[in-house]
């Protein structure tokens, strides 16, 4: 089959089904839905037919064989993707297949079981194929009619409720055996590479440049030479950060250009980006397991501060100047310096349409011979000089439930050491950061243009609100709440105020920015280092990207 300019679609899911297929370990990660997947469905599904893109398939020399895929350790396939992974995996998904390239827990967290569609069948002559969901009319999933014998779909329609009538029934079975037996005989073109694994690189490198749909970011090419110089470092290092972040709500800020630019800084400037084959493979595994590990451990402490949800985050440039100050320096994970440096970022608006500027902020700090220099570097650059500035009552107004740097440091001030604490309404015991909390609106149905609209709340606090319609009588009888805990949430008792919503959400106001104001206070000027943090960093100054 090594030279065949075509293959059938019934023989790409075969061989996807039965891991005779992998993607190359330098690959992008899979970025696709079930929408898309359906898309491309239905253009083969067409009367006429609308060809899609083909593939770029490597077959390497038996002596440059990989002995593992983009998503799993271990492979035995000859083929690999180049170019045409989303559209292979997406087929695949679409009919219930899971590649076995995909390990099942790999396969899960990128959504692949998502990606199932079906034929909705809305009348006989209207066939359309759609992500698998609850409908109004009969559906067959796409899996079980590709996988059916001809003789099995009349079953099919009978299971999804379709064609009441004898001869409607007599239709959609002639239209589903048609449209079965064109979509597996769909040939899709394919192209083979032939060569050692720095051709395919260069060909994926052009291919995703210049021809492709998606084209690739910068620091995608840029981790494929890591993978080159280390193979495995992004399917054994980098994916499992990336998918912890978006576990843990920090999705948004740990994104692949990230966890790329923190490898970078770390390896030599001379051995970086597409001359990362100088450093060689132990540079660049150490250059991973520090960005891993720092970044990791940064995760840890803004949690710790506050920001444990993603509704809870703001400004990700500054989180991403964090994350390189704890990759190049230990001591950052222990210290308060870092904590009191992202308030002072969030309170005066540092990176607000400015993100490129932490790339400079980033620069001029990892020129710093060691942890001390580089906390004075940062004090410097944060200006103005002084304790943060106080917010002014505007800023607790936003748009759809969005506050920007306000939600942070509310969240940072319920969590500070300093402060009361912040315990749930349903469940006193379980105080803020420590009982998976996020912001949730205290009324169902208001506009939620203040932060007065929200609280800090577990999920069964927000089950009652949502229940009894918001933050009245009802719910406060049924959470039965102490006036501490009130207290702590800036929350008057519902009985005797006479107050709507509006008027609660107003009187709040006031309480919330007199809690978030004494924080910034408390937090003060951002102080030069003491002599006590020294430590010189392991791979020495590192020098601009």
């Amino acid at each position: 089959m090594f030279d065949q300019r075509f293959i059938l679609l019934a023989d790409l899911l075969r061989l996807l089904r039965d891991g005779e297929v992998d993607v190359v370990q330098f690959g992008r990660p899979f970025q696709r839905n079930a929408q898309w997947g359906a898309e491309v469905w239905a253009s083969l599904a067409r009367e006429p037919q609308r060809p899609i893109n083909g593939f770029v398939w490597w077959l390497p020399p038996p002596q440059e064989a990989p002995s593992s895929g983009r998503y799993r350790e271990f492979t035995r396939a000859k083929i690999f993707f180049v170019d045409g992974q989303q559209r292979g995996t997406a087929l695949a998904g679409g009919a219930g297949i899971r590649p076995a390239c995909y390990p099942p827990d790999v396969w899960a967290e990128l959504g692949g079981p998502g990606l199932e569609v079906g034929v909705v069948l809305e009348s006989a002559r209207r066939l359309r194929i759609q992500p698998m969901r609850a409908r109004r009319h009969p559906q067959i999933r796409l899996g079980d009619l590709l996988q059916a014998a001809p003789a099995e779909i009349p079953q099919l329609v009978a299971d999804a409720g379709a064609g009441a009538r004898t001869h409607e029934a007599s239709q959609l079975v002639a239209e589903l055996t048609d449209l079965r037996k064109r979509l597996l005989d769909t040939e899709i073109p394919v192209m083979w590479l032939r060569g050692g694994a720095l051709d395919a690189a260069e060909c994926y490198q052009v291919l995703n440049q210049a021809s492709s749909t998606r084209v690739a970011h910068a620091s995608e090419i840029e981790t494929l030479y890591l993978d080159l110089a280390r193979p495995g470092v992004r399917r054994e290092m980098l994916d499992p950060l990336w998918r912890h972040a978006q576990r843990e709500g920090f999705g948004a800020a740990v994104t692949f250009p990230v966890i790329n630019e923190l490898v970078q800084r770390l390896l030599p400037p001379a051995a970086r980006r597409r001359t990362a084959l100088k450093a060689g493979s132990a540079a660049v595994e150490e250059a991973a397991r520090r960005a891993v590990a720092g970044c990791t451990a940064m995760m840890d402490s803004l949690q710790r501060w506050g920001l444990c949800d993603a509704s809870l985050l703001a400004m990700p440039a500054a989180l991403g100047v964090l994350f390189h100050l704890g990759a190049h320096f230990r001591e950052a994970s222990t210290d308060d310096f870092p904590r009191r440096w992202l308030v002072h970022a969030l309170a005066t608006g540092r990176y607000n349409g400015a993100p490129y500027r932490a790339s400079g902020d980033v620069s001029a700090m990892l020129r710093a011979g060691d942890y001390a220099e580089a906390r004075t570097v940062l004090a410097q650059l944060m200006l103005p000089a002084g304790p943060p500035p106080p917010l002014a009552p505007a800023q607790l107004h936003g748009r759809r439930g969005g506050f920007g740097a306000v939600t942070s440091l509310y969240a940072m001030a319920a969590a500070s050491p300093s402060g009361l604490g912040v315990p749930d309404l349903t469940d006193p015991d379980a105080v803020f950061p420590e009982a998976g909390m996020s912001l949730v609106p205290l009324w169902r149905g208001r506009l939620e243009a203040s932060l007065g609209d929200f609280v800090l709340a577990t999920p069964a606090t927000a089950q009652v609100l949502a229940r009894t319609g918001g933050w009245g009588r009802e719910a406060y009888e049924q959470l039965r709440c102490g006036d501490q805990v009130l207290a702590a949430h800036c929350l008057p008792v519902p009985a005797g105020t006479g107050l709507g919503p509006a008027q609660l959400v107003k009187a709040r106001e006031q309480d919330l920015l007199h809690m978030i104001n004494g924080f910034l206070a408390r937090t003060g000027p951002l102080q030069a280092p003491g002599p006590a943090h020294t430590a010189r960093k392991t791979l020495g100054p590192t020098d601009t990207a």
